[in-house]
This record gives structure tokens, sequence and C-alpha cells, in this order.
């Protein structure tokens, strides 16, 4: 069987620090602000559009990502920072990975798992 060199593919991700990540973003998500700002001065000067939706409901920031906001406890997020920074990862890639994990099974049975009212966990007997 004859072997081939196929050319590369830039199809892998290019790794970057969170700090590249963020200053890219920020530039990306400020460019796209001051084109929708220009745009809509350019079409309605005077009239505001406080309060109406643009059928749009998530922001984008980048290719095929979106952005949000999560309010968390702060208990909550320094057991986060603390298992980020002992498997030296951001929390935000802790917390797509937890989510992905768990995308699959439904609310109800999680909540069962994580209750431990199924019965499936339990404690190791002490000797």
């Amino acid at each position: 069987m004859p072997i081939s060199n196929k050319p590369k593919v830039d199809a892998e991700p290019k790794v970057v620090s969170e700090e590249e990540y963020r200053k890219k973003m920020k530039a990306e998500i400020r460019a796209e602000l001051q084109n929708e700002m220009a745009s809509k001065t350019a079409k309605n000067p005077i009239a505001s559009e406080k309060g109406k939706p643009n059928g749009k409901k998530t922001t984008s920031s980048g290719k095929g990502r979106h952005q949000f906001s999560l309010r968390l406890q702060p208990e909550m997020f320094s057991r986060l920072s603390q298992s980020a920074d002992a498997e030296s990862r951001s929390i935000t890639n802790l917390i797509i990975t937890y989510l992905e994990l768990v995308q699959h099974i439904p609310t109800w049975e999680l909540r069962q798992i994580l209750d431990n009212s199924n019965g499936s966990r339990s404690r190791r007997k002490r000797r």
C-alpha cells in the first residue's frame, strides 16, 4: 500500500493564551459595536430603539462561540477557581468541560444522581 503525503490542512485551532484571546475578543466586540452604532445612527439619527428586540437573541463573540454572563456565589467561584488552578486550566474551560459531560443527562436525572436519591452511589464501609 503506497504512502501518500497529504498536505497539512490548517484545520487545527491555534492555541493562544487567555490574555491573547481576551484582547482579540475585545477588539472584535468593539468593532462590531462601532459598526452597529454607526449603522443605527445613519438609519435613524433621532429616534432611539430602546426596549425593542432586534430579533437576534445571542451575542456572538467569535466564530461559532457565544458569550454570556454567569453569576456565581462566592463559594462556588472559589471552588471552581481552586479546581481550575489544580488542573492548570481556565475557569471557563473547566465549566465548559462540566457542561459537556452532563448536557445529555436530563435535569431530573442529574438531580437524582447529585442528591443520591436513586441509591446507585454509596459510601465505603468503614472497618
